[in-house]
Parts: structure tokens; sequence; C-alpha cells
């Protein structure tokens, strides 16, 4: 019998967030490792793996066949939700995509996701949008964690019908967190009156900015990842804080106005990302 399936640290993650029992669907399947390994364990009974690519899928095939598993996985050719029938499951994963192809899937296929309970998500790139979209759509944030692997940090969200966060309650989060973050920025700008990026702006324009790039870092960062930090959470703002100010350092030469009015916004973003380290 094939030797039993090691997730890595973003896969295993992933399966410690799905529910015992659950009926899954993952998405993206590629190997089908997660549904396997879930199986393994004994989590799960039931599992759909779906992948749009032949390649995957026929790799999915032969690792569910390798494991003996035919009985409890379906491994099925197709584009996100499509290949699913209503009713058929209560959790959906889906990992490795970019986030806007991710929040097609899911907003696309309501019907399959009517009886839908929990959503673990790992998306690449748009996180903010993909936590703003899912709140609007009625789902509840249930948890955020960060994870490292092969030296890169991925973001990995659990959604629910069940329990977690309201939109309105993310709400009144991100005011909080906004509040206090200014009141640490006026601190340091009290401090030292040279470090106040819009120097030669009118307050209230200054202070509208501010508010507008400290909502942005709220939904960027992570309403649960800031309500308890992450260990990793310093590590993901100073790679940001190095990406941000390479694309400073290229603008500097620019005699464009517009790519010198995205400069300034992109130092009064590191100014707040500082204050996090």
């Amino acid at each position: 019998m094939a030797d039993p399936i090691k997730l890595g640290p973003r896969l295993n993650c992933i399966a410690l967030l799905i529910d015992a029992k659950a009926r899954l669907a993952d998405i993206g399947t590629d190997h089908a490792y997660l549904p396997i390994a879930l199986c393994q364990q004994g989590k799960i009974d039931y599992a759909v793996a779906v992948d749009i690519h032949q390649g995957p899928y026929q790799s999915a095939l032969a690792a569910v066949r390798e494991h003996k598993l035919e009985k409890k996985i379906a491994v099925r050719l197709g584009n996100g939700l499509q290949p699913l029938l209503p009713g058929e499951i209560d959790t959906l994963s889906l990992a490795g995509m970019g986030g806007k192809t991710m929040l097609e899937i899911i907003l696309a296929g309501q019907d399959i996701l009517a009886e839908a309970a929990d959503l673990v998500l790992q998306p690449q790139g748009l996180e903010s949008r993909v936590r703003s979209s899912l709140l609007e759509a009625g789902w509840l944030l249930k948890e955020e964690h960060l994870v490292e692997e092969e030296g890169r940090i991925y973001v990995i969200m659990a959604f629910s019908h069940k329990a977690g966060y309201c939109k309105e309650k993310i709400l009144g989060m991100e005011k909080q967190w906004i509040e206090k973050i200014l009141a640490a920025s006026k601190s340091e700008k009290n401090q030292d009156p040279e470090t106040a990026v819009f120097r030669n702006d009118p307050g209230e324009i200054e202070d509208r900015k501010e508010l507008a790039m400290a909502s942005s870092l709220f939904w960027y960062l992570g309403p649960l990842i800031l309500q308890a930090p992450d260990l990793l959470l310093p590590r993901l703002v100073q790679e940001h804080i190095k990406v941000l100010r390479k694309r400073e350092k290229q603008m500097r030469k620019s005699q464009s106005l517009r790519v010198q009015t995205r400069r300034q916004e992109i130092l009064l973003q590191l100014s707040l990302l500082e204050l996090l380290i």
C-alpha cells in the first residue's frame, strides 16, 4: 500500500481548518493530496477533487487509485464548481490560485454553495478583495492564519455560515484599529515633525489620505491577524516594506505628477507600516 501523504505547512493548515466529517470539494486539487490526507487521517469520508487542467486531473486520478481511495474520493475534470452537484458537498477548499479567479469561482456557484457551510481559502494575491467580497456576500470570517513554506508567507482564511465575524463586526474592528494606528502615527509626527509625509498638504487632506491608507492596510494584513498578531506578521510587514521601498526608489527620478503623487502615497503607506514592526 502507498505511504501516507505528508502535507506541507500550507496544505496542513488548510487541513486543520476542515471540520471532521465534512463533505469536501477541493477545487484546483492538483495531485489531490489534501483530500487523500484527510481521508487517510479518518477526518473525512467523502471528497470531490476537481481540476480544470488535464495534467493535474490525471495526476489526481493516479494518486487516488494508488492510495485505494476511489470509493471515498471522486476525481472530476472541469471548471470551478461546475462538476459538482447541488447538495453534494458542504465544505469548499481553494488554494494556490489568484484571488480574482477564486472569487469568480465562488460567486458564480451559488447553486452549489446554497447548502455549503464552510470555505477554506489560500488566495495568491488580492487578499483584501477576497475578504471584503465574501463578507459583503454574507459569509462570516471565522479564522485567519499566516503560514511559511519554502521561504514564502501565505495567508489562509476560513469563512463560514455557522460561526465567525460578520461584516458589521469586522467594520467595528477596522474603526478601532484605524484609530489606534493613526494615534500612533500622530504621536510619531509630534516627536519628529520632519517625518510628516504630506507636509505641504492641508491637514484635512492629509488626514483623509492617512485614514484611507490605514483602512487599506487593515484589509490587506487581515482583521483577525491584526486582532491577535501572528508571529509571522512582522515578517509579512517587512517584506511588504521592502517591495514598497524598491518601488518608491524607482519613482524618484520621474517628473510625472501622477508618479510623484503615487510616490507620496507609498511614503505614507511606509510610515504606517513601520509603526507595526
